[in-house]
């Protein structure tokens, strides 16, 4: 399986979703510097996002606030997930109205 990079990840959930609602890149604060989220709303930060970590993983994560409740890792360490299953699996999450508080 030839490795995912953060600019597939990108080109697939753009090609999925459309554009990201919110890019930003974190500071040294945070384990990830740069990241999108695709949510359709701008009043909360619900959403699915992609990051890129300091270490070069790349990951998908379903995020209610500012709490990930689901993470698919695409790239770097750990159990890897087809990129197609994490698009779908947070397809799924994006659908599901029981998503949050």
């Amino acid at each position: 399986m030839t490795p995912i990079t953060f600019a597939d990840a990108l080109a697939a959930c753009v090609a999925r979703y459309g554009e990201a609602t919110y890019a930003y890149e974190l500071g040294g604060c945070a384990r990830m510097w740069w990241a999108r989220a695709w949510d359709g709303e701008r009043d909360d930060e619900d959403g699915v996002m992609l990051v890129e970590t300091h270490a070069g993983g790349v990951e998908l994560a379903a995020m209610v606030g500012p709490t990930a409740v689901e993470r698919w890792t695409l790239a770097g360490a750990g159990d890897v997930t087809p990129l197609p299953a994490a698009l779908d699996a947070a397809d799924a999450f994006l659908r599901d109205a029981t998503k949050g508080p």
